[in-house]
């Protein structure tokens, strides 16, 4: 279960992001975007990063469904980032939960009071 420590009028969007066994682990050579600061040299498959669940409100859970090699919550947030750079609303995201087995009992995702910053 994730709970969100909210900001009145601001409303909240969670993502569950993760990569299924089995994903193409196949990449291909990519071009440096002209402004980016980054050497973004690979392309990968859009399997890897997934989003697998979506949840709207300040209360957000997965459940892992075996397959799963690891899931993260990503919440974005209605208001915009208060850095100038950034044209884009607010995000938090949770560490990773890796599923050590496939075989793995069902379990749950569980982080408490993500407070976006």
């Amino acid at each position: 279960m994730l709970d969100i420590d909210p900001e009145p009028g601001v409303t909240y969007k969670t993502e569950f992001i993760g990569t299924l066994e089995g994903f193409d682990p196949h990449s291909q050579a990519g071009v440096r975007p002209t402004n980016s600061l980054y050497a973004v040299t690979r392309r990968y498959s859009e399997q890897i990063g997934a989003v697998l669940a979506v949840a709207e409100g300040l209360h957000a859970s997965y459940t892992l469904q075996r397959d799963e090699i690891y899931v993260r919550a990503q919440v974005t947030s209605s208001k915009r980032s208060s850095t100038p750079q950034n044209e884009r609303n607010e995000k938090a995201w949770t560490q990773p939960l890796v599923n050590s087995s496939s075989s793995l009992a069902l379990a749950s995702l569980s982080t408490t009071l993500l407070r976006l910053v």
